[in-house]
């Protein structure tokens, strides 16, 4: 997960002072990549969740920490339970374009 996983980081460090919609859509397109690249290569939902929870968790600003682990939650229960798509997703939750 290691370059996935940077990639993320240097994307959350970015976003945080954004307005919260668009926020939760840049945080919702990073982590949809991730975790559909991740599960492609035969990583478990629930370590990708762990590991995309710990990296929300490296963010300083609680307001942002919390958004960001709201959005790894979301985005991964509509991936792994509801069926949808990593390019799909965040239109759908968020409205994200």
């Amino acid at each position: 997960m290691s370059l996935a996983v940077l990639c993320l980081l240097v994307l959350l460090a970015l976003v945080w002072c954004k307005d919260p919609n668009a926020t939760k859509c840049e945080y919702c397109t990073a982590m949809a990549s991730v975790i559909q690249e991740e599960h492609d290569d035969g990583v478990p939902y629930f370590l990708i969740q762990q590991e995309l929870f710990k990296d929300c968790k490296t963010i300083d600003n609680r307001v942002q920490q919390d958004m960001c682990l709201n959005v790894a939650e979301t985005v991964i229960m509509y991936i792994r339970d509801q069926g949808y798509a990593a390019d799909e997703v965040c239109g759908v939750v968020y409205s994200c374009e």
